[in-house]
């Protein structure tokens, strides 16, 4: 089952994992996959010309961006409060 167009459910060894289209595996598919990602943080306005390009509000949002930490792909880009936590987008349930 894909998550994205890069992460996908497998299952390893009996118990469904994430893995990366590259075969990394992130994680346990009950979490996730960004907790296991590679993260980086920018001002908001590097996600481009029309974002926010007063810089109203300035510091106050920031761009999220996730990636394999194997191939490097990015999985995963958001625009949040510098004080949210990560946005867990998906939650999978296993059964």
């Amino acid at each position: 089952m894909r998550v994205n167009a890069y992460v996908e459910v497998v299952a390893d060894g009996g118990e469904p994992v994430l893995r990366c289209r590259c075969g990394h595996v992130l994680g346990p598919a009950t979490e996730s996959y960004k907790r296991y990602s590679l993260e980086a943080r920018y001002q908001v306005q590097e996600a481009g010309p029309l974002s926010n390009p007063y810089g109203l509000g300035g510091d106050r949002f920031e761009l999220r961006e996730y990636y394999c930490p194997r191939c490097v792909v990015r999985y995963e880009s958001e625009v949040a409060l510098r004080s949210d936590p990560v946005l867990h987008d998906v939650e999978l349930h296993t059964t």
